[in-house]
């Protein structure tokens, strides 16, 4: 159990920086309620992430902890990962549809987020998957999901004057951020059920790709709030 929080140790030190600095970024900046509940909604990551240690605790010690779960269908996190997926990708789907502004593409997110939203729970309800591994489902359509909401971001962003101030504006980070991280985490999730003892060659390649890419993520959300807590343009669309 050592082992395993050495690894992840440098990931939570990240997401407690990238709150820190997201406060810092709040306190400096006048902002919009997305950016703010940003902020937030990195110090639920970190909730989530100690509710769903409780699995690893239990595991590596022999369930002298955490006894009431050994041998039940809560004996694996994945049911915590499953729920805390499908809202993080809304709301990152949501955060980037705010900075769009043609009407007829955030009527069509709105759409379709809402059909995202009752295909992944019927998938989840209807289906044994929720407690056995990584819903494909919500990964693969809310990956696909979030690209398009990006890259929509993108193209507004390159046809308005905020690309002239594009070094500071937070929302650049944040889609740089999150798109390596899913575009790592979504190809590695499709053989998660390769995750076992057994396979440790498999173990090593997803917990380093996952290890990497949240040091990426955070590393660049911290890197936004720190650079762009020095715009003074309140006029910029945030």
């Amino acid at each position: 159990m050592l082992n395993h929080y050495l690894n992840v140790l440098p990931i939570y030190f990240l997401e407690l920086l990238a709150i820190l600095t997201g406060f810092y970024f709040l306190f400096k900046r006048k902002t919009n309620k997305w950016n703010k509940g940003l902020v937030y909604f990195l110090m639920f990551i970190v909730f989530i992430e100690l509710i769903a240690s409780y699995a690893v605790i239990g595991f590596f010690s022999d369930y002298h902890c955490f006894s009431f779960v050994e041998n039940t269908l809560f004996e694996n996190n994945t049911w915590v990962y499953n729920c805390f997926m499908l809202l993080e990708f809304i709301f990152f789907i949501l955060y980037f549809r705010y900075y769009i502004k043609s009407r007829y593409w955030k009527n069509n997110i709105k759409i379709a987020v809402i059909i995202f939203i009752v295909t992944s729970i019927l998938n989840l309800l209807l289906t044994n998957i929720f407690f056995r591994s990584y819903s494909q489902t919500t990964i693969i359509f809310g990956t696909l999901l979030l690209l398009i909401t990006v890259f929509r971001f993108y193209f507004e962003l390159l046809n308005s004057d905020d690309v002239l101030n594009i070094k500071r504006y937070l929302p650049l980070y944040i889609s740089i951020g999150i798109l390596i991280f899913y575009l790592c985490f979504s190809p590695l999730s499709i053989y998660s059920n390769y995750y076992k003892i057994a396979n440790k060659l498999f173990m090593k390649v997803f917990s380093n790709g996952l290890l990497f890419a949240n040091l990426f993520k955070y590393l660049i959300f911290s890197l936004g709030f720190l650079v762009c807590s020095k715009n003074t343009n309140n006029e910029l669309n945030e």
